[in-house]
């Protein structure tokens, strides 16, 4: 009995040290918690570990956020198997140095994420997690809005589509800057269009500019003409799923690229000396930044979202057809839709001024007495 006793102890005592023992396969310098953001350091040449655990099923985000240092951060997701499920090793949706990662949790279990950067030296940033998000609903001519995953960080963006061509200008376009990003940046003017910025790379007396990144909707056309040779002109978009080069393109020539689908693309060439682009693509012109659309002509809009400053979904595009004078409010002279002026165009005595204005309103006055005469033929309340 005696010897059964110790040999009880001994074992309990066992399972009390290892329980004592921190779990080392998620031994992690950092924990954050979802919608937290927190400064991480990266050791030179060595990885910097975080924890998560969420508390529910779901898509999440991780992102980062270097600020203005010229460093580039990447990441990879592991689960508490120590088997990685998602990783992002260079640049997020706009393609600066930072990464936006997304990947599939569940509720109750631990989530590393291992953060390095492509440096050899330490470095810091900032990361964020969050939800997942998305368009969830999406705008038709009866409701022209959008709707998304509640909480979500979002911005929109309407746009009026044009079926004709119109000059690339840089309220339209975002100049891309020099190689990693040091501080200059191609730039546009009305006369030359987009003068390029060596980019930092070059082959004997050839170097690579770069122009324009711009976002082009599935099946649009853009074109492109430089003032001088190229050996190669080119475009890419961000995701790494479509591309297209010219090489040996003559001064003046146009070449034309059609987007197989929604994406950031960006533009290039490889020249003798400093190139001047210019670039047409379909009219899209900026409406309003709210979730509901505020149309003020007929036609097609389509809205884009960016979610957590990064990330981009494209809506349907909806079509607004006629305009139904509806008005803000029942004061409210103007139309909405088409800037139709009620007060402008009605007959009746209670839009104007003067002795006879004045004398119209009395009699309104014992009208509304009795009930009579509340509304204008126009619609406007009396």
């Amino acid at each position: 009995m005696k010897k059964t006793s110790k040999i009880l102890a001994a074992v309990m005592a066992i399972v009390m040290i290892v329980a004592a023992i921190p779990m080392t396969a998620f031994a992690a310098d950092y924990t954050i918690e979802l919608g937290e953001t927190i400064t991480v350091t990266v050791p030179a040449e060595d990885y910097a570990k975080c924890k998560f655990t969420p508390d529910e099923d779901g898509f999440y985000v991780v992102y980062s956020d270097s600020g203005e240092n010229d460093i580039d951060p990447y990441v990879s997701v592991y689960d508490a198997n120590d088997v990685g499920i998602a990783h992002n090793d260079d640049n997020d949706y706009y393609s600066t140095y930072d990464f936006y990662c997304i990947f599939e949790a569940e509720a109750g279990a631990d989530y590393l994420f291992k953060m390095a950067a492509y440096e050899d030296y330490a470095v810091e940033f900032d990361i964020t997690v969050v939800k997942f998000a998305e368009i969830t609903h999406q705008p038709t001519t009866d409701e022209p809005y959008v709707e998304v995953t509640e909480g979500a960080d979002a911005e929109y963006q309407w746009y009026k589509l044009g079926d004709s061509f119109a000059e690339l200008t840089d309220e339209y376009a975002t100049p891309r800057g020099d190689f990693r990003y040091a501080g200059n940046f191609a730039t546009y003017d009305s006369e030359n269009g987009w003068t390029g910025v060596y980019n930092g790379h070059e082959d004997g007396i050839y170097k690579e500019y770069n122009f324009f990144e711009v976002m082009l909707l599935e099946d649009q056309t853009i074109k492109m003409t430089a003032d001088t040779d190229a050996v190669e002109l080119g475009i890419w978009c961000e995701c790494g799923d479509s591309d297209e080069d010219w090489e040996d393109v003559n001064a003046n020539d146009t070449v034309e690229f059609t987007a197989d689908h929604t994406c950031i693309y960006y533009t290039y060439g490889d020249y003798a000396q400093v190139p001047h682009l210019k670039a047409e693509m379909p009219e899209m012109k900026k409406v309003n930044t709210d979730a509901e659309l505020k149309a003020k002509e007929a036609g097609t809009y389509v809205c884009i979202v960016t979610f957590d400053g990064s990330r981009y979904e494209v809506s349907d595009e909806v079509e607004i057809t006629e305009c139904k004078h509806s008005y803000a409010d029942g004061n409210d002279a103007t139309c909405d839709f088409c800037e139709y002026n009620r007060a402008e165009n009605c007959g009746c005595k209670c839009h104007q001024g003067g002795i006879a204005g004045f004398f119209y309103k009395i009699v309104l006055f014992f009208q509304k007495l009795f009930g009579q005469n509340k509304v204008c033929v126009c619609g406007m309340n009396h």
